[in-house]
């Protein structure tokens, strides 16, 4: 799995891997687009971002799910700090149907970049 020079995938405390910074990342940093499988319907909704019609007129929404590791990409390794402590660093926007992560805190080297999970 191909990661950007500045970032790297280890162990997380929080769960599982997690991905940390190789150096100081500065907020207005977009990361992505997280890839994913196009999907209708799961149970399993951790690696799962919900994409909803920009066209304003309705639409089905679907969600793109990085679970398979074969259409997934490093992405898929950013935690949720809930119950821990630590504070979200990363923004989640949707750019038309694609799912991207904007650093909206300095992230210092080897710190975690963590995001909050949609609910």
């Amino acid at each position: 799995m191909e990661v950007p020079d500045f970032l790297r995938i280890e162990h997380s405390l929080i769960h599982g891997y997690g991905i940390f910074a190789n150096r100081t990342l500065e907020p207005g940093l977009i990361l992505g687009p997280y890839k994913g499988e196009k999907i209708y319907d799961t149970d399993d909704t951790d690696y799962a971002w919900n994409i909803h019609p920009e066209d304003g007129k309705g639409g089905e929404v679907w969600m793109v799910d990085a679970l398979p590791l074969d259409k997934s990409n490093y992405l898929r390794y950013i935690n949720d700090p809930f119950g821990t402590g630590k504070k979200v660093n990363l923004a989640v926007m949707q750019v038309t149907e694609r799912i991207f992560y904007l650093v909206c805190k300095r992230i210092e080297k080897d710190e975690e970049l963590l995001d909050q999970a949609q609910v």
